[in-house]
């Protein structure tokens, strides 16, 4: 009856628990028993164009349902450029210092920045130290001019997204990279993730879903490629074998292979829920050469779950995908 992010929805049957764990008669039975309820399940995410999961709280009042949610993946990059935020405010210019560390890891997890908001200066950098003290260029670049993002913060208390491109500092390459950024004392405090980077996180998220939700037939469902997302797909692996491969099953019970990072752990070594990036040379069957493929793992239940793409791949779709959000944004002025 009311859609406040996508109102072409109103009107149309409500699939939202499609893909949820529970079926609709469970929820319904127990919004009516209790007036609430939480639910997971995958939803495509129209500000990133990428199926994700998504966690939904719903209301049962005077007949109808009412609910909204939020996407997990999302919130992890609000998390760490609110927490920025609050460095600062608790700490002052020393939390600068804090948030940029004293030795360069392209492969960490950490994607806070914070910029002079008049001179677009890196303040600091959570991956790229090098890259304080010099002139940020990729806002100038993004899907909104560079005057509304500086004005448009101020009137959303919890910040704004955008497009821009922007050099993954793991791959070295520029990719369509998706940014929260908040305006606050004359800083801008944000944080960054790539398309390709988004696109791995959500299928490493979506096949723990399912696998929690059936641990028996999890890895069968991973090695029928029911779970590939365009030519990203899902791996269930143990220390030292792969249990399930999306691409190619066949290749389930065979050594797992090892990262050209340095970034190998023993699940000994992990915690419930701990996650990573690896890099790994392969030889591509499509194209004939050996390539970097970039891979995001989760441990879980005991087994790491991951999925990789190929970093030459991902670039070329990124400047399409780039284009393409360009002029979305644009659209109003496009013949």
């Amino acid at each position: 009856m009311a859609d406040g992010v996508v109102p072409a929805r109103v009107g149309q049957p409500e699939t939202i628990l499609d893909t949820s764990s529970r079926s609709v008669a469970d929820v319904l039975d127990e919004l009516e028993a209790r007036g609430s309820v939480w639910v997971t399940y995958t939803f495509h995410n129209p500000a990133t164009d990428v199926s994700q999961l998504k966690r939904t709280w719903l209301y049962l009042y005077d007949g109808l349902v009412f609910g909204s949610g939020y996407y997990p993946h999302d919130f992890r990059a609000q998390s760490l450029a609110d927490s920025a935020k609050i460095l600062y405010m608790a700490r002052g210019i020393a939390a600068f210092d804090i948030i940029t560390p004293d030795v360069p890891d392209p492969l960490s997890t950490q994607s806070t920045f914070v910029l002079n908001a008049e001179t677009l200066e890196v303040v600091a950098h959570g991956r790229a130290p090098g890259l304080v003290e010099t002139i940020s260029p990729y806002l100038n670049m993004a899907d909104k001019s560079l005057q509304d993002i500086k004005e448009e913060p101020q009137s959303h208390e919890d910040g704004i997204w955008v497009w821009h491109m922007s050099r993954n500092p793991a791959t070295q390459t520029d990719q369509l990279t998706h940014s929260y950024i908040i305006l606050y004392d004359g800083y801008i405090f944000g944080a960054s993730i790539s398309l390709p980077d988004i696109r791995v996180q959500s299928v490493v998220d979506y096949t723990i879903y399912t696998y929690r939700n059936n641990p028996e037939t999890g890895f069968d469902v991973i090695s029928s490629g029911m779970l590939n997302h365009i030519d990203m797909y899902p791996v269930a692996t143990n220390s030292t074998h792969i249990l399930a491969h999306g691409g190619v099953p066949s290749l389930a019970g065979s050594v797992r292979p090892l990262s050209t990072t340095g970034n190998d752990v023993m699940l000994d070594q992990l915690e419930e829920g701990d996650s990573w990036w690896t890099q790994v040379a392969f030889y591509d069957v499509f194209t004939g050469i050996t390539q970097i493929k970039r891979a995001w793992y989760i441990f879980h239940d005991d087994y790491i779950f991951l999925s990789p793409y190929t970093v030459a791949d991902a670039d070329t779709q990124s400047v399409t995908d780039y284009a393409r959000f360009i002029y979305e944004s644009n659209r109003e002025n496009n013949v």
